[in-house]
């Protein structure tokens, strides 16, 4: 796979491309247009295009795996103690959304909608039983996130300690 230092996917007319992120003002982003696909091969251009349009980073995954309570002070905010085993849930393939999309929640989540900025690890490959020393050879890139929750869903009485 070709090297990249910002991946982005975004759209040019009524395509749909990836590339890697040259410069962004405002709303408009200066992109090198990629060719290939993101899990096979993604070739270089040398195409310098711009768009205002950045969608996810991800077209799809199959699952969003998440780890919570892995730090200290985020379990002291929320009057919980770290566990010996970080708490692992997942989120919907569908929670993906592009870095403008607007995030629908239900109503009855909103009581207590908590937000919080993530660091999102994309793995660009099956991994099994990996050393820790080879566990970067499987990551594709790092993001940013936004996990969002209904804390009201993730309480006991509510979710018998399990949620997703």
């Amino acid at each position: 796979m070709s090297q990249f230092k910002r991946l982005v996917r975004f759209s040019l007319g009524d395509k749909v491309c990836y590339g890697d992120l040259v410069e962004s003002n405002g709303d408009e982003h200066t992109v090198e247009r990629l060719d290939g696909s993101l899990f096979d091969d993604l070739e270089r251009t040398g195409d310098i295009v711009k768009t205002s349009q950045l969608l996810c980073p991800l077209e799809r995954t199959p699952l969003i795996v998440c780890i919570g309570l892995n730090y200290k002070k985020h379990a002291q905010e929320a009057n919980l103690s770290v566990p010996t085993y970080p708490v692992v849930f997942t989120k919907p393939a569908d929670a993906l959304a592009g870095p403008a999309d607007v995030i629908r929640t239900h109503p009855d989540a909103r009581p207590m909608l908590d937000f919080e900025g993530e660091l999102a690890i994309v793995i660009g490959k099956d991994a099994k039983d990996v050393a820790e020393e080879n566990a970067l050879d499987y990551v594709l890139g790092f993001s940013a996130s936004n996990d969002v929750s209904a804390r009201n869903f993730q309480l006991p009485e509510a979710s018998g300690g399990q949620f997703c």
